[in-house]
């Protein structure tokens, strides 16, 4: 069974077009840099009716798609420009000023990514990651992204793939992907009494049954079943049928995973991660802002050499000043960290709202990686990433978390930290 709530079975198929458009909109305003992004993705029929116009956000202007050449490449067109587009390859177009008295700066651009897929889970699950991977499930571009991968697996089901029901319902009604905690209840039951009537639990239909029980592993059989009681009967007569996995779903067999305090993906904290890198590419000095220390008039000193200070906070967006020029940065996805060029040295940041229990497992697994790397420059990177998971550590302490004084004691005590990851011997004190 996947990692991420979706089954399917050997017979599965359905082949997709797509373009993906991201809406890339900057500004310049008293000389602090600015930025926003969305993102629409549009499915191509294999029968077609050109042209197919997108939507028009951030004013970045409509994409109109004219067509196919005789090669399978995508025609498009914007601001009158236009462009072909081979399958499987991503363009980015030029950048067009546009007139705002009020900002020194104000530019659009846009980039595609046409795909071309056999497999679209393949894309739901990219899509997915990206979205549990961002600092907040509330950004604008993650619920772009969610609705992108929303929109592959119903088309998936529009294939035939009705075994899918169950992970669309549970996609579509759950407003934090981090958690799959079913929330919107009556989306929920009209999503899966769909599902029944197309025949997502007929007998030959495994891969429902195998979807139904992902998602009992997240939600409490007893809760899902008193919300479609009907559920219990289908299981039972799918059981007198021979098929093992439904009995256990009946007799509540499925272990639901307890989400503790610690792990509640409501319960972020905004974090700033600051990264330098160096000439050779080589990345230490990583320093670590949580919560309240996320304000302005504080400094990074980079060795005394480059200092970092902070300017002005909000809940989406943070802005600095960095060897006399001043920056401004949305909320960005942890691993995939906003990256500032210089003339001499990059920083890597990361800014937004994360759960810090997960935080601290994702650093830990960073050091115990360096560690047991061969590349001689990981060890720039242990020593800095060590101070954070330990400040991360005292963090969750004095916000009561008792379970954390024993984990510290541990990662204290011991130099190597490949202890606490996969098979190593305190990898539990990590999985509480």
């Amino acid at each position: 069974m996947s990692d991420y709530c979706i089954y399917t079975d050997e017979s599965y198929h359905a082949p997709c077009r797509a373009l993906v458009l991201n809406y890339i909109h900057r500004t310049m305003d008293m000389s602090v840099a600015g930025g926003s992004k969305r993102a629409q993705l549009i499915i191509i029929p294999e029968k077609a009716s050109f042209p197919i116009v997108s939507e028009n956000y951030y004013d970045c202007g409509k994409t109109e798609i004219l067509g196919l050449d005789s090669e399978d490449n995508l025609l498009l067109r914007w601001h009158k420009r236009e462009y072909s587009l081979p399958k499987g390859e991503m363009l980015e177009t030029e950048t067009l000023g546009i007139d705002n008295p009020y900002l020194s700066r104000e530019e659009v651009s846009m980039r595609y990514d046409y795909l071309n897929l056999d497999n679209v889970l393949d894309a739901v699950e990219y899509f997915y990651d990206d979205v549990r991977g961002r600092c907040s499930s509330l950004s604008r571009y993650a619920m772009d992204e969610r609705d992108m991968a929303l929109q592959l697996l119903w088309h998936a089901i529009e294939k035939g793939n009705v075994g899918l029901y169950p992970s669309y319902a549970l996609l579509k009604s759950c407003n934090n992907w981090s958690s799959l905690t079913i929330t919107d209840t009556d989306t929920f039951v009209s999503i899966m009494r769909q599902g029944i009537d197309s025949g997502c639990f007929a007998p030959h239909k495994e891969d429902g049954v195998y979807n139904l029980a992902a998602l009992l592993e997240q939600n409490k059989t007893d809760d899902v079943f008193t919300l479609m009681p009907e559920l219990k009967g289908i299981m039972d007569s799918l059981a007198q049928g021979g098929n093992k996995l439904a009995a256990k779903i009946a007799a509540y067999g499925i272990e639901c995973a307890e989400k503790t305090s610690r792990r509640d993906p409501k319960k972020v904290t905004q974090v700033f991660i600051i990264c330098k890198v160096d000439a050779n590419g080589v990345e230490y000095s990583y320093n670590l802002f949580i919560g309240d220390e996320i304000k302005p008039c504080t400094v990074v000193d980079f060795d005394g050499t480059e200092a970092l200070e902070i300017l002005e906070t909000s809940k989406e967006s943070i802005s600095f000043t960095w060897c006399g020029e001043k920056f401004r940065i949305d909320e960005s996805p942890y691993n995939q960290r906003f990256t500032t060029d210089l003339s001499k040295s990059r920083l890597k940041l990361c800014f937004g709202y994360r759960n810090l229990w997960e935080l601290l497992k994702e650093e830990v697994f960073q050091v115990s990686f360096s560690q047991t790397s061969n590349n001689p420059d990981d060890k720039h990177r242990i020593e800095s990433l060590r101070k954070c998971v330990m400040k991360l550590v005292e963090w969750l302490i004095a916000e009561g978390d008792e379970k954390s004084v024993e984990l510290r004691e541990a990662l204290e005590a011991n130099e190597i930290w490949r202890c606490f990851v996969w098979d190593g011997e305190l990898n539990h004190m990590l999985m509480r």
